[in-house]
């Protein structure tokens, strides 16, 4: 069985990376902040399980 935190680490990880494609993507740059706002929660996120695996 696989570890959840390592689970959830990995949808994070992938969603972080829909998210820079989409920003790679648009020229728009309402959208493009509203998709870096995304990512830095999802960084933030990302940075409390690590602490929790310490």
């Amino acid at each position: 069985m696989s570890d959840p935190l390592s689970n959830i680490e990995k949808k994070i990880n992938q969603r972080i990376q829909e998210l820079k494609d989409k920003m790679r993507n648009t020229n728009q740059r309402i959208e493009t902040d509203r998709l870096w706002i995304g990512v830095e929660a999802l960084r933030w996120a990302l940075a409390q399980i690590l602490e929790l695996r310490g």
